[in-house]
């Protein structure tokens, strides 16, 4: 998006056929920890930017935030058309981990049509240190009871804790809602309970009883083109959340 907006004269004037000249290119295979904006270059951006406005007004940092929403909102529209609506919705669930004292996790799902800029709208905000990513999961791997896995190790590939006052970013739900019914059943048993923010805590005849209990504060955003009817009916079970 950087590369398109900064290059946007000179991409325009070849399309017009009115230059030869050629825009700078990003290896775009380049793993995101790799390039210039990691996580590590963000969390110093943001440290930079405390320590520069320490003393802010609360009007003022209104009218900043304000701004730079309205210069985002321009240059999506600009160069991506129609996925302004999924961005604007992804950032408002990011900073519900802001309000203070809150501590029901929150979770959305956009639904689009094949190529309605689902992953798009999501995959901005990758590199963000306070989002965990994942393509596909099972619920049972909030909590895992993996036979193949000791006891010991089982806490290392625990998701729950890695999602703990972060943002859950799972572009493509549709493995999840086309489970059999009884997987689906159990599927969105745990959810619920996750969805509580008091953790998860689950027994198993191979590790016995396993979980976390305490604040489980996350949010998080899914996408699907669209949600079978069985499906919806067992929605209902996860209330206002």
């Amino acid at each position: 998006m950087d590369t398109l907006d900064n290059n946007i004269d000179i991409i325009l004037s070849n399309i017009e056929g009115n230059s030869n000249e050629t825009a700078a290119t990003t290896d775009i295979s380049t793993p995101y920890e790799d390039r210039e904006i990691s996580k590590e270059w963000i969390i110093a951006e943001i440290d930079k930017a405390k320590a520069k406005n320490k003393d802010i007004s609360l009007e003022d940092w209104r009218d900043g935030l304000l701004k730079r929403h309205k210069i985002m909102k321009e240059i999506t529209e600009r160069h991506f058309p129609h996925a302004w609506d999924g961005i604007d919705f992804t950032l408002s669930v990011l900073r519900i981990l802001n309000i203070d004292r809150c501590t029901l996790p929150f979770a959305g799902i956009i639904l689009a049509r094949s190529g309605g800029n689902k992953t798009l709208s999501s995959g901005m905000l990758v590199p963000w240190p306070f989002v965990y990513y994942t393509r596909k999961f099972t619920a049972k791997a909030f909590v895992s009871h993996n036979t193949a896995i000791s006891s010991e190790n089982l806490q290392k590939i625990d998701m729950l804790p890695k999602i703990r006052y972060k943002m859950l970013l799972t572009p493509e739900l549709a493995p999840i809602f086309s489970a059999n019914e009884d997987e689906l059943l159990e599927n969105i048993g745990i959810i619920t309970s996750v969805l509580d923010g008091k953790g998860y805590t689950s027994d198993s005849g191979a590790h016995g009883q396993r979980g976390y209990f305490g604040n489980y504060m996350f949010v998080w955003v899914g996408a699907t083109v669209d949600i079978p009817y069985r499906v919806h009916k067992l929605l209902s079970s996860l209330g206002p959340k």
